[in-house]
Parts: C-alpha cells; sequence; structure tokens
C-alpha cells in the first residue's frame, strides 16, 4: 500500500510564511519593550530599597519570555 502525498505550495503560502516570520519576530520585541519600559519605570521608584531591584529585574525578564510565548511570538527576541 503506497500513499503518495503532494504538497502544492503557492505565492499565497510565501508570503504568509514571510508575514508570519515578521509577525512572530517583532511581535516578541514590542512585548519585550513593553516589559522593558515597566521595568525602568518600577525600579526608578526603588532607589531607597536596592534589595528588591534584582528581584524585579528577573521577574519582569522572565514575565515577558512567558507572555510571548504565550501569545505564539518569540520569547527569545522579548
Amino acid at each position: 500500500m503506497e500513499y503518495s502525498m503532494q504538497l502544492e505550495v503557492t505565492v499565497i503560502d510565501v508570503f504568509a510564511g514571510c508575514l508570519q516570520f515578521f509577525i512572530v519576530g517583532f511581535g516578541g520585541v514590542i512585548i519585550g519593550v513593553i516589559y522593558g519600559l515597566l521595568c525602568s519605570f518600577i525600579t526608578k521608584y526603588t532607589a531607597h530599597v536596592r534589595v528588591i531591584e534584582p528581584i524585579f529585574v528577573f521577574l519582569l525578564a522572565y514575565l515577558s519570555y512567558l507572555t510571548a510565548e504565550m501569545f505564539h511570538l518569540s520569547g527569545i527576541m522579548a
């Protein structure tokens, strides 16, 4: 029993793949920038409590990764 499967790639499929690549990449960057701005705003007001600044930095970096992965965007870029 032989199974023959032919895949047809159209021009629309190529454009959709390229568009999806840019959406995933730039979407992750946008999420990373948003969380970066949030982290800079939070750490601006924690100058008198230096102990919690690294906690916010690591926590928000991990949250940006998780948020990007949750929306199927690039977590590495975030």
